[in-house]
């Protein structure tokens, strides 16, 4: 639903696999076996494999607005993923979830989790997290170009403020290691990508009630993707 212009881009690239993982097999309904084939099929619809599709259904994650999942339960479930295949990127949920879901949160903390057991994971491991936006900004499509690209001018610009400002070496060794570091990238979506996005997100039959309908034409996230280092 909200990683469409990610993984189309990602998927067209010739060196590039693309795994989906979803922790959850979002059985809060008692839909659990018929999301798991949407999801496999939304994922097809997006250019992945399907033996690259899994769905995980863990005891201790199930799906629901009142559950939080422990980050020591996610960060060891990412862990035996990445350590079973070849992963050097994980792209996740940032702290607010997009929709403020308790489940996208936790992923996020579970994977920052991870990221610190530095003698776990293999050294080039990176990961990602889809930035969140004020909900005005998430349902006005194209016209949130301009203010991504004023946020990226800012954070460039104060970024460079505050190395300008260091008084000796060690304060500027100190700001490289922190958040000056962080990468970040914009994922743009043409309009066949749009589209494709779409019909992806329509194969999920047993979500689309009425207001996922209006999410397929104003939402920025079927357009574009910003995702910030964790």
């Amino acid at each position: 639903m909200f990683f469409g212009p990610t993984v189309l881009q990602l998927s067209q690239q010739e060196n590039v696999l693309v795994r989906a993982v979803s922790l959850s097999n979002g059985n809060f309904d008692g839909l659990g076996s018929i999301r798991e084939k949407e999801f496999v099929e939304s994922c097809r619809a997006l250019g992945i494999e399907r033996d690259h599709a899994v769905v995980l259904d863990n005891g201790k994650m199930q799906d629901g607005m009142n559950v939080w999942w422990k980050e020591e339960d996610v960060a060891e479930v990412v862990r035996k993923i990445v350590e079973t295949h070849p992963i050097d990127t994980i792209i996740t949920f940032d702290k607010y979830g997009i929709s403020g879901h308790p489940n996208h949160r936790a992923l996020y903390t579970g994977v920052k989790h991870l990221l610190l057991q530095t003698h776990k994971i293999p050294r080039n491991l990176k990961a990602y997290s889809l930035v969140s936006v004020p909900l005005l900004r998430k349902f006005i499509s194209l016209l949130d170009l301009f203010p991504t690209f004023l946020m990226h001018f800012r954070h460039t610009i104060r970024n460079r403020k505050v190395l300008l400002e260091a008084e000796n070496m060690e304060q500027v060794r100190t700001l490289l290691k922190s958040n000056l570091r962080k990468d970040r990238i914009l994922f743009l979506s043409s309009p066949a990508d749009v589209w494709q996005a779409r019909k992806a997100m329509t194969c999920h039959k047993s979500q689309m009630v009425w207001f996922r309908h209006l999410y397929l034409i104003f939402s920025r996230y079927m357009v574009m993707n910003e995702l910030e280092e964790i």
